[in-house]
């Protein structure tokens, strides 16, 4: 990254750190209060239904305010704003979380070797080391001082 996005990020994040905070706060309430009711068991399955797409939207909206773009004006999910350009965001924020889970996932996978016959490093070394060979198939007796 160059010096100036990482200072354009240090802006962004100072200036809408209080809103993404009480944003989140409400999101993460909203969703507790949502997976109570799914949790009592009192619902009918029309509602059951109507809660499991609120969580999901819930969930989606923490996200948002989570991984949203260091680098862009924050776009508020709770104010009355554009619509659209709320849905152009959410986008824009889901494909920057895959591919970051790409890289991620990248990054765990251990490189591939295609030789087939590797062998431990040092191994041609083993079998001509006689240190093992000489010794004494007895065990040691430790002496107490």
């Amino acid at each position: 990254r160059t010096k100036k996005k990482q200072l354009v990020e240090r802006d962004f994040s100072k200036k809408y750190h209080m809103v993404k905070f009480f944003e989140r706060r409400k999101i993460e309430r909203r969703l507790v209060k949502v997976q109570k009711l799914l949790s009592s068991g009192d619902l009918s399955p029309k509602e059951i239904k109507e809660n499991q797409k609120k969580q999901q939207a819930l969930t989606l909206d923490l996200e948002y305010t989570m991984f949203y773009p260091k680098d862009k004006k924050y776009v508020s999910l709770l104010k009355d704003s554009d619509p659209e350009r709320i849905a152009e965001m959410r986008k824009l924020v889901a494909q920057r979380k895959q591919a970051e889970l790409l890289e991620e996932a990248e990054k765990l996978q251990p490189a591939k070797d295609d030789s087939d016959d590797a062998e431990e490093p040092g191994a041609e070394l083993a079998d001509e080391d006689d240190f093992f060979a000489a010794a004494d198939s007895t065990p040691l007796k430790i002496v107490p001082k």
